[in-house]
């Protein structure tokens, strides 16, 4: 990125930092743009480089130049907008829209907003969102378009079908998110997908974009899930364009039946990513499993994501039916899937993943299995992990992330949520691991030395020792929706207090 950063401390409007950033997006000089305005707060605060940059907010403020830099700037590629709306806002965002119509080279627009609960129907919102609109219609540059509000009460003025005409007018957009805690109705949904769907003669208002994302981040009733996820496979059974489909409801369970419908029919999608607790898994993975001939009714689907959360384990014998079964069974039997995606599935236990990983030994195509952060992954299933590796020569990564070996680093990770360090096994060093070839060890273990360093590692990370010498701390990094990422860091108190502000991060006990 070609951002600058000039001294030291934050700048004003009083001291010329307003112009500056003007001068600096009209010389090219500045790719992405970060404003966020939290709540209670006065002013915008904008990230372009290694610190931030104050300017004043209201609604008697104006942002002609600044406007007027972001049309002219030729190199910008990034937008984020963090807005907390109230009736006091200002309208930087409003004008910040109106002045994208026309800008050529911005490929990313990402606007966050967290609506005041106690207003039925800020007015600011309903003008932003008739912008947003405008703006989507007119920009011919812009590739991905991410939309993400919450609110306290559900809101009246929340509505899709501004978004269904721009994706009928708008023939450059690639990708197109939506995020709420709250789930739109499934007619207003059924007319944003309108402009992907076929029609008799074959025909799409819109053939440009490539991926749909769909996130609902409160609780909302089964019935209402399933009507979505309905809405979303039927539209794939009619649409010849669309690459990665993507739809997250991780509090409540929906029916997935008619995404095995729209898989066997549709001979585009790559990628499909379904988040939350599933009814029916077998019948969704039967469009993926070879019958006695070894044919399967889909063969273009390369990446499948399944995060069954919630999934509450009755018996083991429920649970293999239901879950274990279908998937070794396809595992098995699929010649065409390159990536199955099974991160935070509760209920597996270590003889469950052991299944799983056995299952490879007769799949040649899958080169992804990603098991991060499942339940039953251990030490214990090394070894099962190896014995796969000597038969199967197709898999090039097996995602765990997980406390393999980590011993007493996180107190009780399990009740934390999250994933540690990366793609490598951390642990002891088992002698066998000396006798096996490189091919086999392609997990990333590469040799006695490198584990035995990499054990140095985690047993000095165990100690007090930074925390007390160097007076950091242990925080995990959490994503736009409070999960967990994995990612782990120490941090100064100052860095620590502003992540935690921006929700970024969680600090770890002691």
């Amino acid at each position: 990125m070609a951002e600058m950063s000039h001294g030291t401390g934050d700048q004003t409007l009083e001291d010329g930092g307003l112009q500056e950033l003007c001068a600096i997006l009209k010389a090219g000089r500045i790719e992405r743009l970060h404003f966020e305005l939290p709540w209670e707060e006065d002013r915008w605060t904008v990230y372009f480089g290694q610190r931030p940059m104050h300017i004043p907010c209201g609604l008697e403020v104006e942002y002609t130049d600044l406007m007027r830099a972001i049309g002219e700037s030729t190199n910008l590629k990034t937008i984020v907008i963090e807005q907390n709306i109230s009736p006091c806002n200002d309208v930087l965002c409003v004008q910040l829209c109106k002045a994208l119509c026309k800008h050529h080279s911005l490929s990313d627009l990402i606007i966050y907003l967290d609506v005041d609960g106690s207003q039925d129907c800020p007015p600011i919102f309903d003008i932003l969102l008739n912008q947003v609109v405008v703006m989507l219609e007119s920009n011919v540059g812009l590739k991905y378009f991410a939309f993400s509000f919450e609110s306290l009460h559900a809101p009246t003025f929340w509505s899709l079908d501004g978004f269904a005409n721009a994706l009928k007018r708008n023939c450059t957009l690639e990708r197109f998110e939506i995020s709420s805690n709250y789930l739109p109705s499934g007619q207003e949904l059924q007319r944003l997908v309108q402009p992907l769907t076929a029609d008799g003669n074959g025909e799409q208002m819109n053939s440009t974009l490539i991926r749909l994302d769909l996130n609902v981040c409160k609780t909302v009733d089964e019935e209402s899930v399933t009507v979505a996820a309905n809405v979303l496979a039927k539209m794939l059974q009619n649409n010849s364009s669309l690459k990665e489909l993507s739809l997250c409801s991780k509090t409540q369970r929906y029916s997935v039946d008619s995404f095995a419908e729209a898989l066997e029919t549709n001979h585009t999608l790559e990628c499909l990513e379904l988040i939350g607790s599933f009814l029916n898994l077998q019948r969704l993975l039967q469009p993926l499993t070879g019958d006695a001939n070894g044919r399967q009714s889909n063969t273009t689907l390369l990446k499948l994501s399944l995060s069954l959360s919630i999934f509450v384990k009755q018996d083991d014998m429920q649970f293999h039916t239901s879950i274990i079964d279908p998937l070794t069974k396809m595992l098995q039997s699929n010649s065409s899937l390159k990536e199955l995606d099974l991160t935070g599935t509760e209920g597996f236990t270590k003889s469950d993943v052991c299944a799983l990983i056995k299952s490879l030994e007769s799949n040649h195509s899958l080169q992804l299995l990603n098991l991060t952060s499942c339940a039953g992954v251990s030490d214990a299933v090394f070894p099962a992990i190896m014995d796969m590796l000597v038969v199967n020569k197709t898999l090039k990564d097996v995602g765990l992330h997980i406390t393999m070996g980590l011993g007493n680093i996180i107190p009780n990770p399990a009740e934390l949520g999250v994933d540690v360090i990366g793609d490598n096994f951390i642990g002891s060093v088992k002698p066998s691991l000396a006798t096996f070839t490189q091919d086999q060890l392609q997990m990333g273990v590469e040799s006695v030395e490198k584990k035995a360093a990499e054990q140095w590692l985690v047993d000095f990370l165990r100690t007090k020792v930074i925390l007390k010498d160097f007076g950091l701390e242990r925080v995990f990094y959490l994503d736009n929706q409070g999960q967990a990422t994995g990612e782990m860091a120490w941090l100064c108190e100052e860095h620590l207090s502003q992540g935690e502000q921006k929700k970024e991060l969680v600090r770890l006990p002691r």
